[in-house]
């Protein structure tokens, strides 16, 4: 929760439950991999997920950004972390586009 909310507000949770949603996803990867696996060699697989494997992982460039850097990520509101860079770039078009 380190990294969600805005910039000079409290931390805030996700509001879907996010871990379940992702490990389910990756858990569907698994199993359609296993599935295939199978289909090539006749044996079983084992499929195993973990939720906070699934989260973690999702954390785009946060988790990166703190180990190059050693600094915690901060809080940026609704905005890109790895995109920043962007941020304005559509309102900048959409005015170009109404002056012609």
């Amino acid at each position: 929760m380190s990294i969600t909310g805005e910039p000079d507000g409290e931390p805030l949770r996700v509001g879907t439950a996010i871990g379940d949603v992702l490990g389910g996803m990756n858990l569907t990867i698994g199993v359609l991999t296993a599935l295939h696996a199978r289909e090539l060699s006749g044996k079983g697989q084992r499929v195993d997920v973990a939720l906070v494997d699934s989260v973690i992982s999702s954390l785009e460039t946060g988790t990166q950004r703190y180990f190059a850097s050693g600094k915690l990520p901060r809080r940026i509101g609704n905005l890109a972390g790895a995109l920043r860079f962007l941020q304005g770039q559509g309102r900048q078009l959409r005015h170009r586009l109404r002056q012609r």
